[in-house]
């Protein structure tokens, strides 16, 4: 009979939002729940599920917390989970050494926070009598240790024990692996961890999901919980993993948990020229945004690019601070859900004036463009006029190459140093350049 645990990392409980708190009360009302929900969540699910116990890989809370109440209802909801019958293997990270208060916390006792001092192993179910009940005959050992310090450049992995015999063995570390520099947090290597003989090893510290390895032994990060910021874009939650005979029965299964999603969004603008054409590219790039956060709230970073001669009337909004009262009737449709955090310009153009396709460098290009593929048609035509089999056959990449060239030559525009000669093309008059050669080529074949 196979057994399920959950691998979940960096819940940083109480985490303060940044950046979107000024916006609104409600708005700041959901995010100091949200990582609050996100954990409940994971509890519900784990109960839900009958799972055999839950590891948390470090970063139980996210700093130095005032408020004995965020270790409190942390506490609460380990209980929760106790009175379940499913116990719960944690490791202290870089931010819950942080904390003045974190010594002094208690949590149940099916709750084990691994020692600081040097590495510890506990066996489930053995070392849990009250479990008996369960029928538990799977037999896991979890190894893990805490930091001791919110700093830590030693190979805590270094210290840990080969594995367990006859049990499937949970390597559980709050690490950076082989970060370096300012992420130099508990380094160690895919080689360190292989060679411990372990089936698991549960990472946490980066807040990416990422996969390792998956042989001989899987080693991952689930990633953070729920995302605090722009930067921690894409689903966050955690692993649910289903053990059996002492082997990991397929991959692990990712569940998603967070409450609150982060977008970096962008709005290709070519090609608008009016502010009902804009409004209707800004609607259905939010309609997606909405869509696939799966019914969560989103805040979202807008950038505009493209090459557009609405580029002076986005520039003056964001001069006067005025996108969410220009676009107020489409985030209106998304008022429950949707805040834009920001909007960017970046990469948006202006329109190239129509002087510039025969002035300086760009007009330099298009004429030796057209000459190549003038000297091309009149070398084919040649060949036809003769009757050749090779002249026919020349006709088809005479074609190709007339839109190679055009690709060629707006690369040589865009990497050209002389900036204030031109304009870079944008992607709607690449394609009219296009065209055109391949005018100057029929016309030129039929003549």
């Amino acid at each position: 009979m196979s057994i399920k645990f959950i691998h979940a990392a960096d819940l940083h409980i109480d985490s303060p939002f940044r950046g979107l708190e000024a916006q609104s009360e409600r708005i700041a009302a959901k995010l100091r729940r949200a990582t609050r929900d996100a954990f409940e969540t994971l509890v519900d699910q784990a109960i839900d599920e009958d799972v055999a116990f839950v590891v948390v890989a470090g970063d139980v809370f996210d700093g130095d917390w005032d408020n004995t109440e965020t270790g409190l209802w942390t506490s609460n909801q380990f209980k929760r989970l106790t009175d379940a019958s499913i116990p719960v293997f944690v490791v202290y990270g870089n931010h819950d050494k942080k904390s003045r208060l974190i010594a002094n916390l208690g949590f149940p006792k099916s709750v084990k926070v691994f020692s600081s001092s040097a590495a510890e192993r506990a066996i489930y179910p053995d070392d849990f009598p009250e479990l008996a009940e369960r029928g538990i005959v799977e037999r896991v050992a979890i190894t893990g240790r805490s930091y001791a310090a919110s700093e830590c450049s030693e190979d805590l992995a270094a210290s840990y024990p080969d594995a367990e015999p006859n049990a499937f063995n949970i390597g559980v570390l709050h690490t950076a692996l082989g970060g370096e520099g300012a992420d130099n947090y508990a380094p160690t290597t895919v080689t360190t961890l292989q060679s411990k003989g372990y089936d698991y090893w549960a990472l946490g510290h980066v807040h990416q999901r990422r996969t390792i390895a998956t042989s001989p032994c899987w080693i991952g990060y689930s990633g953070v919980l729920q995302g605090r910021h722009a930067n921690e874009v894409d689903p966050k939650g955690y692993y649910l993993v289903e053990v059996e005979e002492g082997r990991l029965v397929g991959e692990p299964e990712f569940r998603s948990v967070d409450v609150f999603r982060w977008a970096r969004v962008k709005v290709d603008v070519s090609g608008a020229e009016t502010e009902e054409e804009l409004k209707s590219l800004f609607r259905e790039t939010m309609e997606d945004v909405v869509s696939r956060a799966e019914n969560r709230n989103v805040a979202a970073r807008v950038a505009f690019s493209g090459r557009t001669p609405l580029y002076g009337l986005l520039h003056k909004k964001r001069e006067e601070n005025d996108f969410n009262a220009f676009f107020l009737d489409v985030l209106s449709e998304f008022a429950d859900c949707l805040w834009i955090q920001e909007y960017e310009l970046k990469e948006l153009s202006p329109p190239i004036p129509e002087s510039a396709w025969n002035q300086g460098v760009l007009g330099d290009v298009k004429r030796d463009v057209d000459g190549v593929i003038r000297a091309l048609v009149k070398e084919s035509q040649e060949g036809l006029e003769l009757g050749s089999e090779a002249g026919k056959d020349n006709v088809q990449p005479i074609l190709d190459l007339g839109v190679r060239l055009g690709g060629d030559a707006l690369r040589y525009l865009r990497d050209s140093s002389d900036e204030s000669a031109f304009d870079p093309l944008s992607s709607r008059q690449v394609a009219q350049w296009c065209e055109r050669a391949l005018e100057i080529l029929a016309n030129g074949l039929v003549k």
